[in-house]
């Protein structure tokens, strides 16, 4: 497959529309399925399954100093046809994840047995959620060691099959639930179970893509390179220190939150979390689509169209991202209400627009970063990100022991320095970096955040003097504001493209109707 048609328009729009339908498809899966455990378990049974992943989080930091940048690497060399290499930099990733999987198995551990000692749980629970953070850890190692074979989709461009593979997770993990909590005693058990055996099934899958999509890639002890791995490292060291530095400033807040304020604090957060993700979900996604493109084009070396398909991702992920926000922020209380009808809706409401905001920013800009990621300048970003998440840490200590602050200065100050991270300091230096105007990468920033502003206050205000009852009246009034919304953000942010197509049209009915008169 060459590369022109690996990155051609037709794959963009196919690649788009199979990952939107399968993450639309995961979305309401989870809509479902997360006030159901929330109303089976209890909130604040709940809240230690993301605070289980949290913990993930902090210690695949090490991992991902391998791992983030292999698909670079082992993509740029596909693209060269230097498959030689290609073998080395596969091989080298999959061996060496297995040796820090046995590592992470003894930290692990000892975190399991003391889990009572580090986290504020309920006597009564200890037991099981010790047991629920053995799956999920375990659930993890399988990831760390089958990561590597994610690459074959993203090399190839074939970003539809890994959107079908997520769709196929989403599906088997509804009926792993069904089956778990219907025909047995409700457990947070259950939650971690599941976890490992979805993570075998995206491995089975991602190993048979592997095979049909880079046959001539396979992993071989004679293959491995310690040059190889000590060049990933340096390169994704800073991608580590970056996610440390995301984990300090934005993934800390359940936790610190648990400790400081309390399980049943942690419980409304963890509701209020469940949307941010989903949204981190989507631009993740979009970004996914345009990543690979861009990772080629910089191969190649070409810088116009290099920036042009950066430009195309923002204006598209920006459009889609806070057309979602815009709604959901306008029709949050009614949301609220009916996904979780014993909380008090208001309150999450407020909760949700602080943790939410920033994502109007991150949905222009996260291409951005990701491209740094591509020219493999990370280390400043990573440097800035680690200071704030520090930052973020030590104001949070602060502002509860000396001034007792209630548990919302957290995301409020989180958000703050997260959108100074994201909206000031990436553009400014990805810019200069590719020698252009920082207002290039902006200007579509600032005009979704006005109308992701104006159109969140008039839905807010109208969905006061409509009846919003049933999940019935709620997608109904929400699908109609989104296609506005859409409308509206499209306008707004590509106004010169649709005044380009209306003119190509006008131009050929004009011709047309000449040749008609002859």
């Amino acid at each position: 497959m060459s590369i022109e048609t690996n990155t051609s328009n037709k794959r963009i729009v196919i690649n788009l529309i199979s990952n939107i339908v399968s993450f639309s498809s995961t979305l309401l899966i989870s809509l479902v399925l997360t006030p159901f455990l929330i109303n089976t378990l209890g909130k604040e049974t709940y809240s230690f399954f993301p605070l289980a992943n949290n913990f993930v989080s902090y210690m695949t930091i090490v991992t991902n100093a391998l791992n983030s940048m292999a698909n670079r690497f082992i993509t740029i060399e596909i693209a060269k046809k230097n498959n030689e290499k290609a073998n080395m930099y596969f091989s080298s990733v999959f061996y060496s994840n297995l040796i820090l999987s046995a590592i992470l198995f003894i930290i692990m551990f000892f975190i399991v047995v003391f889990l009572d000692k580090i986290l504020d749980i309920p006597i009564n629970m200890v037991a099981s959620i010790k047991i629920l953070f053995s799956f999920v850890f375990a659930s993890m190692i399988v990831n760390v060691v089958t990561s590597v074979f994610g690459v074959a989709t993203f090399a190839k461009n074939r970003i539809d099959l890994r959107a079908m593979r997520e769709l196929f997770a989403a599906i088997c993990r509804i009926v792993l639930y069904i089956l778990f909590f219907v025909f047995l005693p409700p457990s947070i058990i259950y939650v971690g179970i599941v976890a490992l055996i979805i993570a075998i099934i995206n491995f089975v899958i991602q190993f048979i893509f592997t095979k049909k999509l880079l046959p001539e890639i396979s992993f071989s002890a004679k293959s491995y390179s310690f040059m190889a791995i000590k060049e990933l490292l340096f390169s994704g060291m800073w991608n580590s220190v970056s996610n440390l530095g995301n984990i300090l400033l934005c993934g800390v807040n359940l936790l610190l939150i648990n400790i400081l304020y309390g399980a049943n604090s942690a419980g409304n957060y963890s509701i209020v979390q469940t949307v941010p993700t989903f949204i981190n979900g989507t631009i993740s996604m979009l970004t996914g689509v345009f990543v690979p493109i861009i990772t080629y084009k910089f191969a190649e070396q070409n810088k116009i169209e290099l920036i042009a398909v950066l430009r195309k991702s923002q204006k598209v992920i920006g459009i889609l991202t806070c057309s979602v926000i815009a709604v959901f922020i306008g029709l949050s209380i009614p949301f609220f209400r009916l996904w979780t009808p014993k909380e008090n809706a208001v309150y999450l409401m407020v909760l949700t627009i602080i943790v939410i905001f920033p994502h109007i920013f991150v949905s222009t800009l996260w291409p951005v970063f990701n491209l740094d990621i591509v020219m493999n300048k990370v280390k400043m970003p990573s440097i800035v990100m680690l200071l704030l998440g520090i930052i973020n840490v030590v104001i949070a200590l602060i502002f509860k022991k000396l001034f007792n602050f209630q548990m919302e200065i957290i995301p409020i100050v989180s958000s703050l320095l997260f959108i100074f991270w994201i909206a000031i300091y990436i553009p400014v230096y990805t810019c200069k970096k590719l020698e252009i105007k920082t207002k290039i990468v902006l200007i579509d920033t600032f005009k979704l955040i006005i109308t992701t502003t104006v159109i969140s206050i008039i839905i807010f205000l109208l969905q006061k003097r409509i009846s919003i009852n049933s999940w019935y009246s709620f997608f109904i009034i929400g699908i109609i504001c989104g296609i506005i919304t859409l409308l509206i953000n499209s306008i707004v942010v590509c106004k010169r493209n649709i005044y380009l197509v209306i003119q190509r049209i006008m131009k050929n009915e004009y011709k047309f109707k000449i040749f008609r008169s002859k």
